[in-house]
């Protein structure tokens, strides 16, 4: 019996390691303005010979459409379909007013599928409509397997994205959330996921019957940092590699636990623990497992995030009566007041061109929103008017938030860029989504 036991508890152990897909997450236009923007057209891919793998075509036309900075034109507005810059009439083009054009074609081939894409000004010059003639302003050829045709799309999306605005685009980037459910017998299940940006290729990396929070992902983008429950109600601090789903072990010291944020380079983590009697930011070295403490108060301080240079680290804290956004040298120090605007500010975090903190800011309504602030101002703009929109995350590239949200009573995931002009919510068929936060550019 007792082998039977032992056998049992292994199974569970590894089902619990073991990558599993999930439900994808179901996107949603939810606001903004998208008939605006740098005017394009994505010409639906020519299939030549062969099956058609996928329309390659819509994910880059989606990925484009939901950055808020294009005016995307349809089928019906086109005036011809090419494949090809060879085969494109730039006068067609310039009388329907639509300005860049991306055509491409897609084949089947002994290495896999090949995709020929080509990004087309028909004046020769973005947001110049005197010129005369067309210019090619990218193209690319890929060869890959049929697994990777999305990933590839997305990449695609990249490449364009970065030709017409000279920013570096998100759309192969992961998110990772947590997803909590309810079983047959009505108790609580949780799930770590990781999925693309928008929302596909979801899977689940660990299994829990106990809480998991604070996600944080590495800059190489191969592990998370979080906060797990344990059965005895305590909390610890993990890493968990993606690849392996193996996890080790960072912090369990009596008390909280909480909050683990890597630094930009990898090498350390700044954390919250009440080790000392009360909330303190601590940070806590990886290699030399050495462990600093930078605030000595009697306050609530908590939500650590890094700095992009790694000189510094924002907080939430109490101290003042309420909570509001501090800073404090990694290296210990005083801490300064940042935020002063409205009830009460959270959960900071910087952009990662470090010009921009974004938070959870209540501004007096009892609502709690996203707020962003440039750094050294006093001035919050509130991006969203949500009854409970918490934890933002920023892209890679500073252009967007994702956030954690309430829709209909249950836990959805919202995204927002930077400028308000774009808002859409990834949501799933039962469960709640939270802890959402946006992974670093694929390396």
């Amino acid at each position: 019996m007792k082998n039977i036991s032992n056998k049992l508890l292994a199974l569970c152990i590894t089902l619990l390691s073991v990558s599993s897909f999930a439900e994808p997450l179901e996107l949603t236009i939810i606001g903004g303005s998208y008939n605006e923007g740098i005017p394009v057209a994505v010409v639906p891919f020519k299939v030549v010979g062969g099956d058609s793998p996928g329309k390659i075509s819509k994910v880059i036309y989606d990925d484009l459409k939901l950055t808020g900075k294009f005016k995307m034109f349809t089928a019906s507005d086109f005036p011809e379909q090419p494949s090809s810059a060879a085969e494109l009439n730039v006068k067609a083009w310039r009388a329907k007013k639509i300005e860049n054009v991306v055509v491409g074609q897609i084949s089947k081939g002994p290495k896999g599928y090949t995709i020929k894409m080509e990004l087309i000004n028909v004046y020769g010059k973005i947001g110049d409509t005197s010129g005369s003639s067309g210019k090619k302003l990218a193209e690319t050829t890929k060869i890959v397997i049929k697994a990777n045709l999305r990933l590839k799309a997305h990449q695609i999306s990249n490449l364009i994205y970065k030709a017409l605005t000279g920013i570096d685009g998100v759309f192969d980037t992961r998110i990772a959330y947590i997803r909590a459910s309810k079983n047959k017998r009505g108790k609580r299940h949780y799930q770590l996921i990781v999925a693309d940006a928008d929302g596909h290729n979801a899977k689940v990396i660990r299994n829990s019957a106990n809480p998991m929070l604070s996600l944080s992902w590495s800059p190489n983008g191969k592990q998370l940092a979080y906060v797990a429950y344990r059965s005895n109600g305590r909390t610890a601090i993990y890493i968990q590699t993606i690849a392996t789903n193996k996890r080790r072990l960072i912090s369990s010291f009596k008390g909280i636990n909480g909050a683990p944020r890597f630094s930009a380079d990898g090498s350390r983590l700044a954390l919250t623990l009440s080790k000392y009697g009360n909330p303190e930011i601590c940070t806590f070295d990886l290699r030399t497992r050495r462990l600093k403490r930078l605030t000595f108060n009697t306050a609530i301080d908590t939500e650590p995030s890094w700095s992009p240079n790694g000189r510094n680290i924002i907080f939430t804290s109490d101290r003042s009566g309420r909570q509001q956004l501090y800073r404090v040298s990694a290296n210990g120090g005083r801490a300064v007041r940042i935020t002063h605007r409205g009830r009460s500010s959270a959960r900071g975090i910087y952009s990662p061109n470090g010009k921009q903190i974004a938070m959870e800011h209540n501004s007096g309504s009892g609502k709690f929103s996203i707020g962003l602030k440039a750094v050294g101002s006093s001035n919050i703009t509130v991006l969203t008017d949500g009854r409970l929109d918490e934890s933002p995350s920023f892209a890679a590239n500073g252009q967007m938030l994702i956030f954690a949200s309430e829709y209909n009573r249950r836990g959805v995931l919202t995204l927002v860029s930077i400028d308000g002009k774009a808002k859409f919510r990834l949501k799933q068929q039962s469960g709640d989504i939270r802890e959402a936060v946006w992974g670093p550019k694929r390396r």
